[in-house]
């Protein structure tokens, strides 16, 4: 299913054709014992507006658990901002942000288990893979047999288990940025990644 969702770029009226739209659609499915605790994620209703012009024009949007998603769109589309309130960095002018059924909207961005990653990713460069995997799961303090399954469920789904005892800079450019991938997914119930196209 694909869903056409309009935002405005500076100046310009609502973009309603394929050419301004921005897209979500499902983009894999991702096997429940592999995806961990995940929930349903929702906007309704949410728009942005930044100095009283519109950046995202009210936008509703659900995100299923097991899916990975993804938004398509031109540049200045909102793809970024979008992610942001998702992740609740940014908070909208309007509407709500849900998970799992519970307005999170004015939730700090701590307290959400949203992982974000940008196209200029970030890897430890002298930790192994496993490590910098395995960083943010220590950082919350998970317990070591715990923080073992995860690391390698997120290698696994990423295809980076070869490469575990690698450090980062020895890796390709896509290993590396699944190894960012796999750190911030270890830990997050949803994880949003800004990428261009």
């Amino acid at each position: 299913m694909l869903e056409t969702l309009a935002f405005r770029r500076k100046g310009q009226d609502r973009l309603n054709g394929p050419q301004g739209a921005l897209r979500a659609r499902p983009f894999l499915r991702i096997p429940k014992e592999k995806m961990g605790e995940s929930g349903v994620l929702e906007l309704r209703d949410v728009a942005k507006l930044v100095e009283g012009e519109a950046h995202i024009a009210p936008t509703s949007l659900t995100l299923a658990p097991g899916t990975l998603n993804v938004l398509l769109g031109p540049s200045l589309s909102g793809k970024t901002s979008l992610l942001r309130l998702m992740a609740g960095l940014d908070r909208p002018t309007s509407g709500t942000v849900w998970f799992n059924g519970k307005d999170v909207t004015g939730v700090d961005v701590r307290k959400r288990d949203v992982a974000m990653v940008y196209q200029q990713f970030i890897n430890y460069p002298a930790l192994t893979v496993f490590e910098n995997i395995a960083s943010p799961l220590r950082l919350a303090k998970t317990p070591k047999n715990e923080i073992d399954r995860k690391v390698r469920a997120a290698a696994e789904l990423l295809r980076l288990t070869p490469y575990l005892d690698r450090t980062p800079l020895t890796l390709s450019g896509g290993q590396q940025q699944r190894t960012a991938l796999a750190a911030r997914w270890s830990r997050a119930r949803v994880w949003c990644c800004s990428m261009s196209r």
